[in-house]
Parts: C-alpha cells; sequence; structure tokens
C-alpha cells in the first residue's frame, strides 16, 4: 500500500470503529483480538473526564458511558465551557480555538480545577 493509500486507510478505519462503538456500546476494533472492555474494566489508574459544554459529538451522556467502563479508576471530571470566540458553539473541536482554555490548563496543570 503507497504512503498516500495508508494515510486515507487509516482516519477510515477510525471511522469504522468509532461506528461500531456507537453502534454497540462495545469497544472492539474489526481486526485483532485485544479485549479493550476487560481493559477498561480493569484499569485502575487516574482519568481527567473534561465535559465540554455543547459538544454534539460528545455530550456528557457519552462521557458518562464512557466513565460507567472503568469503574476501578479514580476519576476526576472538569466541565469546561468558554465563549468560545469566534468557532461555532456545539462543534466538537471548536475548544481548540479558545487560545487561553482548556489546551494551555491541561499542559500545564494550570487552570483546570477538577471536581472528583
Amino acid at each position: 500500500m503507497t504512503s498516500w493509500a495508508s494515510a486515507v486507510a487509516s482516519p477510515r478505519r477510525v471511522i469504522r470503529d468509532w461506528s461500531r462503538v456507537v453502534r454497540t456500546g462495545q469497544y472492539a476494533a474489526a481486526t485483532g483480538s485485544f479485549d479493550y472492555e476487560a481493559a477498561l474494566a480493569g484499569y485502575r489508574g487516574d482519568i481527567l473526564a473534561v465535559d465540554v459544554s455543547d459538544d454534539v459529538l460528545a455530550p456528557r451522556t457519552a462521557t458518562d458511558a464512557l466513565l460507567a467502563k472503568v469503574p476501578r479508576a479514580h476519576v476526576s471530571r472538569y466541565a469546561y465551557d468558554s465563549p468560545r470566540g469566534s468557532a461555532k458553539p456545539g462543534s466538537h473541536s471548536t475548544w481548540v480555538r479558545d487560545r487561553g482554555g482548556l489546551a494551555p490548563a491541561s499542559w500545564t496543570g494550570g487552570a483546570l480545577a477538577a471536581s472528583d
């Protein structure tokens, strides 16, 4: 497969895997035998879950469903709300354009004050 074909095929696989998760509620890649559900269930580390207001592709209920799969993890949640400047509210990636917001705070441990 050419490098261009690989670059196109990879996002297609990701979309297929994501679509399967949406339809079934289960994490399972089309190929391979890794048990993602068991790995999630056994995870005991820390998780910072960020709920981005008005995100139409990852609403709080989707985050809740994912976090239910990691019952042994120590979960902290952060509700992120921003005017988002000129970006469209409800867009999945508008938080990226908020220069003083989520990304700098999460990378530096700055302004995020998660609630347990």
